[in-house]
């Protein structure tokens, strides 16, 4: 998410007129969601959390006595952690830079340490008598809630070992593409941590905060997280040396694309197609964004990149890179074509007719169609 969203996010919590924000955005070094959520758990309370859109809402504890609480919108884009904050308490700003401060510790390894309480300053063997009664009654009126963290701890390893199952096929489909372009996509999936199932070790869980409720959430998040991670890989699948009326297809699919036509070995004008390290298919197009009738040429093909743009595909991914260095050779020269951009193994080209902005945006509508999956 970028700030924009956060900060919409964030004022559905902050109502006051007079509440400011702080934002805040690091490159935090193997930061993933879950990570991100295990953070905000150390420090703080989750409020809502949603997995497609990546990001969490968390209630901080802030001040002197942890009296004041700021709530905190964090999201992860790219490896960067985002996070914007606010605190209606007195403060303000000062608050919610607080609570910042806390976070980005944790997600570097600094989580605060609990306050110290003042001790009792004397000690009588009623007081131990009574400790020990409430304790052993403690005991005996948690145990069906031992129980059942144990039956939601057990539901909640059999769903990240079927997420674990998902992430070799998923890395393996990402470290053979380009994705930098692509929005969302990681570009290696983490395997996630089983935990124990021992009495112990629950009921340390529980009186952690952990109980029977949250892992049967916390199950339900990670059935989303494989959902999710299965549709992306395949994306990724799809963007691999896609078949040419595929490529069409999806071009058919952006509105500021106009007439769409792929090259053939008559009228290649590259002599690419087919060649050891050319495109297997290229398809060029005219676009609404500009007006190609004063490029020669009859037709997409004709009229060439100049005309709009073209789609080239690769077999490989080095291949798309080795043309994009080679047309960066013709960068601020006057060969130099347009744009151009990575997705899978495609190389992504538009007009240099086009204005910068336009060259941007149509790149972007055209990533955006060949990343979304079909209905």
């Amino acid at each position: 998410m970028d700030r924009k969203a956060l900060e919409n996010k964030i004022a559905g919590y902050c109502d006051s007129d007079e509440c400011e924000i702080a934002y805040e955005s690091h490159e935090i070094e193997d930061a993933t969601l879950q990570t991100l959520r295990d953070r905000l758990l150390d420090v703080g309370k989750i409020l809502e959390e949603d997995l497609e859109k990546g990001f969490y809402v968390a209630a901080i504890g802030v001040g002197p006595a942890e009296v004041t609480s700021a709530t905190l919108v964090a999201g992860i884009d790219n490896g960067m952690v985002h996070a914007v904050a606010c605190s209606e308490g007195p403060g303000g700003t000062c608050r919610a830079a607080e609570a910042m401060q806390v976070f980005f510790d944790a997600m570097r390894g600094n989580v605060r340490k609990p306050r110290k309480r003042h001790g009792i300053h004397k000690v009588v063997a009623f007081a131990i008598l009574l400790v020990a009664f409430i304790a052993a009654a403690y005991w005996v009126l948690i145990g069906s809630q031992i129980t059942s963290a144990i039956e939601s701890t057990r539901a909640y390893n059999e769903a990240v070992e079927s997420f674990n199952a998902v992430v070799p096929s998923y890395n393996e489909a990402a470290a053979g593409l380009a994705i930098e372009n692509v929005r969302g996509m990681v570009g290696e999936a983490k395997p996630l941590s089983i935990q124990p199932t021992d009495v112990l070790s629950v009921a340390g869980q529980i009186m952690s905060g952990n109980d029977a409720d949250k892992m049967r959430t916390d199950a339900q998040t990670v059935k989303k997280m494989k959902i999710a991670l299965e549709a992306d890989e395949a994306i990724l699948n799809s963007i691999d040396n896609p078949e040419q009326l595929w490529v069409i297809a999806k071009l058919g699919t952006v509105e500021d694309v106009e007439v769409i036509e792929a090259v053939t070995a008559e009228n290649d004008p590259n002599g690419l197609l087919g060649k050891p390290g050319g495109y297997t298919s290229c398809i060029y197009f005219t676009t609404t964004m500009m007006d190609s009738t004063g490029v020669a040429g009859d037709g997409p093909v004709a009229k060439g990149v100049d005309g709009g743009g073209a789609i080239e595909v690769y077999a490989t991914s080095d291949a798309a890179r080795a043309r994009c260095d080679y047309l960066d050779e013709f960068e601020g020269t006057i060969l130099y074509s347009g744009s151009y951009a990575l997705v899978g193994t495609m190389v992504v080209r538009t007009s240099c007719l086009l204005v910068d902005d336009a060259q941007y945006v149509i790149t972007d509508e055209i990533i955006t169609a060949m990343t979304t999956p079909s209905e």
